[in-house]
């Protein structure tokens, strides 16, 4: 599994995780973040209005701020 391969199943769980948030809000959670590179990832909040819970759940795994 690549890098972004990894990433991006993290992100789906995490999605998967909050479902009800994303589900009342009709959004997913690339609505709020960007993947940026491929064979070194990071990720980048497009919308920091995500509840701090799913933020955490993001930056403690990819350590963004």
């Amino acid at each position: 599994m690549t890098e972004l391969q990894f990433t991006i199943a993290y992100l789906k769980a995490i999605e998967e995780k909050h479902q009800n948030y994303f589900e009342e809000n009709n959004t997913t959670i690339m609505d709020f973040v960007r993947i940026v590179g491929v064979k070194i990832v990071s990720i980048e909040f497009t919308d920091k209005s995500l509840p701090e819970e799913i933020q955490y759940d993001i930056e403690e795994m990819f350590w963004v701020h």
